[in-house]
């Protein structure tokens, strides 16, 4: 009864100080319940701890060393705990599974440009190889390990084509006999590599050795041979060697119709992404997945856009966000800034496919989402929805100041008094403009959108082409200073306005997302609150 309740439970506990390093850290590590469900997890100590002292020496070496850079705080971080302990346990003496804590070694957080958790960079050599943009599961992070270990370009005999030719992996096999090309072709697959997050590999083989892969693309010298991802149901194609190669390889070695989740998002979102919102045993939905499968296989290898589904319980509020209605629950989306596009056409393969080449040529206008007018729009901070930005946000004739914010955002919540005062403060400057707008409510044009929150932006008058980011200070005297000097209406400061700091809001509270983009400097180390809740629900 014990082992019943307790199956798919996740119980922490804190980690055992292994060294006077790990005494100063907060970090609570999150395993799954083994005892009774007789998994085996990986020992916390073939995980490396790095600080300042000892990075350099670990990283210089010629073993492969994978890196996470995280906060004791972030959630996701805690969640990938098991699955890098495994990880690290699985490839003990091959290569090496490293920590570093970002909140206590700021100054290497900074050096590698750490604005986000976790983040996990590939070292060799004493450089930076690639970062890692797999899933946050053990064998996504054992493949892209596994792969580091190989020559970025291997040779292949007739019997490895015969062993690849039952892999699942995908694999791009240039055909020896031209040796500008396979310069060309080797300069694509160091760049290409670490986007395949350990789904791909690239060859090189005689024709002879190829002979049963020409069979089936009939490729020739200089020429290359993709398999796509799949063992039974793969697709075998030959290319030139291009610019347009990498995103082909990228295409390739991502499942026709995968999963979209926590754990494979990294290796969906660097890319246009077709998704289709989906319950796990919802006879319909699995009708849809049919469907979606269809249109993929039509576009499949193309490298411009992904196809995935996404559970529409677990994560419905993505789809919330992305204000998704029909059903099926069909978008094109961009990750970065969010832009979608939704579909809303007859529900077939091929109109789903067709649909998904007019956004590849440019032909479709993303959907803007948008709350209600406001009746009244008279406080001193003007309220902005996605119907009004061009004309609040836009006007020429104004300088405006607007935040995107979120009402679960502690950030924002903090910032709100101060952002009102600073409001009512230049209510008599008519030329100037304080406004917000709800970016879970409303969307900003893409070249706007919001990316963290809050997302603060200057739109001067005249200029509205060139906004300008507010990165400075949030007290009411660094924001009316900042207005001051970039404003094209001069004003005077009103008097009585005092000091930065005793103007200073109270110290903020970390970011929940890994998508935090605020400034490396404001993070503190803090112990877990009750962030969960927001993180969820970003």
């Amino acid at each position: 009864e014990a082992a019943t309740e307790l199956k798919g439970r996740l119980l922490e506990f804190t980690v055992p100080k292994f060294s006077d390093r790990l005494k100063n850290m907060k970090l609570l590590y999150t395993f799954a319940f083994v005892g009774l469900l007789g998994l085996a997890l990986g020992d916390a100590e073939d995980v490396l701890n790095l600080s300042k002292e000892n990075f350099t020496e670990t990283i210089k070496g010629d073993i492969p060393t994978l890196v996470k850079f995280y906060a004791p705080w972030c959630g996701h971080c805690k969640k990938m705990v098991p699955a890098y302990i495994e990880a690290a346990t699985e490839l003990k003496g091959k290569v090496i599974l490293a920590d570093v804590d970002a909140t206590i070694e700021k100054d290497l957080a900074q050096e590698y440009g750490i604005q986000g958790f976790p983040t996990l960079k590939l070292f060799q050599g004493g450089k930076m190889i690639q970062d890692y943009s797999g899933g946050r599961d053990r064998k996504s992070i054992v493949n892209f390990m596994v792969d580091a270990l190989r020559p970025i370009l291997s040779e292949i005999t007739k019997d490895g084509i015969a062993d690849l030719m039952k892999d699942e992996k995908a694999a791009f096999v240039m055909i020896s006999g031209d040796e500008a090309k396979e310069a060309e072709f080797e300069k694509i697959a160091r760049a290409a590599k670490g986007g395949l997050a350990g789904n791909g590999a690239f060859y090189k083989a005689s024709a002879a050795d190829a002979e049963a892969l020409i069979a089936k693309s009939k490729a020739s010298a200089g020429q290359v041979i993709v398999k796509t991802f799949g063992d039974d149901d793969a697709d075998y194609s030959t290319v030139d060697v291009s610019e347009e190669l990498g995103d082909i390889c990228k295409g390739a070695a991502t499942p026709i119709f995968g999963e979209l989740s926590r754990d494979t998002a990294q290796t969906y979102i660097e890319s246009p992404c077709v998704i289709l919102f989906a319950e796990p045993g919802n006879a319909k939905h699995d009708d849809q997945k049919k469907v979606m499968t269809a249109a993929a296989k039509q576009l499949r290898g193309n490298g411009k856009v992904l196809f995935a589904w996404i559970d529409a319980k677990e994560l419905g509020s993505f789809k919330d966000q992305l204000g998704v209605t029909a059903d099926p629950a069909i978008a094109i989306v961009e990750f970065d800034g969010l832009t979608k596009y939704l579909f809303e056409e007859e529900f077939t393969a091929d109109a789903v496919a067709a649909w998904a080449k007019k956004y590849i040529a440019g032909e479709l206008t993303p959907n803007l989402k948008s709350a209600p007018k406001p009746e009244k729009n008279d406080e001193p901070v003007k309220i902005v929805v996605g119907s009004t930005w061009e004309e609040l946000v836009m006007d020429d004739t104004k300088d405006v100041l607007v935040e995107q914010y979120a009402p679960w955002c502690g950030h924002c919540k903090k910032l709100a008094p101060v952002y009102d005062e600073l409001a009512s403060v230049l209510s008599d400057v008519e030329s100037i403009v304080i406004a917000k707008m709800d970016a879970t409510e409303n969307d900003a044009p893409p070249p706007h959108a919001a990316k963290g929150y809050p997302t603060l932006t200057f739109f001067p008058a005249g200029k509205k082409d060139k906004p300008i980011p507010y990165n400075g200070g949030r007290t009411v005297r660094e924001f009316a200073e900042f207005l001051q000097k970039n404003c094209g209406t001069s004003f005077e400061l009103p008097e009585g306005l005092g000091s930065a700091e005793a103007d200073a809001p109270e110290e903020e509270e970390e970011p929940e997302d890994d998508d935090y983009e605020g400034e490396y400097e404001d993070y503190e180390d803090e112990e877990e609150g009750d962030e969960e809740e927001d993180e969820e629900e970003l």
